[in-house]
């Protein structure tokens, strides 16, 4: 696993097809991270995030589509769903 820092505005979501090219893996993002970020677990799956909070994120999961997945790392593609301010 590796770090991710959440920015001002991003979701769970946000940071699911961030790192993982879909929201196939939301579920686990969740349930690798609910009880490192206090709100997580009280807002659910598409819980805002704090700006600062630290996500785990794996390497190479099971079940997610790997060229999607690359897709998004290799070109470092920041997705960020949150209110305009």
């Amino acid at each position: 696993m590796y770090k991710v820092i959440a920015l001002d505005g991003h979701t769970l979501m946000d940071i699911c097809i961030q790192e993982y090219g879909s929201i196939s893996m939301l579920f686990t993002l969740w349930l690798d991270n609910r009880d490192n970020i206090s709100n997580l677990a009280s807002y659910g799956l598409n819980g805002d995030l704090s700006e600062g909070d630290e996500l785990n994120i794996r390497l190479s999961p099971e079940g997610v589509n790997k060229a999607e997945m690359e897709f998004f790392r290799t070109k470092q593609i920041k997705v960020k769903t949150g209110p305009i301010v």
